[in-house]
């Protein structure tokens, strides 16, 4: 069901970040039910915005040093950027018309 890439390591995420314009970063781990319970909200999301945004899913536990430089405390974590830099964040479960709000006002 996801739409979300999956990022293994640090190259990957910089990369990303410097290819796309609006990113959001998803840090999770393998046992967060919450996690998956966004999975849906942000495939809507991500379909309603086609190739203008990307959705990045990174293990917390497997890349912990990206983990850290963010300051990830909690799982799910959402980080949003915007031409590299962050510009947004969100912890926890969220409505997928949250998810929609919250994205929205940097799309322009």
């Amino acid at each position: 069901m996801s739409t979300a890439t999956p990022i293994t390591t640090l190259t990957e995420f910089e990369t990303s970040l410097e290819q796309d314009e609006i990113v959001i970063a998803k840090f999770e781990t393998r046992q967060c039910v919450i996690c998956r319970r966004l999975e849906p909200g942000l495939k809507i999301v991500s379909d309603s915005y086609g190739d203008k945004i990307k959705i990045l899913q990174i293990d917390a536990d497997d890349l912990m040093p990206l983990a850290e430089r963010y300051a990830i405390r909690g799982v799910p974590s959402l980080l949003l950027f915007k031409n590299g830099t962050e510009v947004g964040r969100l912890n926890g479960f969220h409505t997928t018309s949250a998810l929609t709000e919250w994205v929205a006002p940097h799309m322009e």
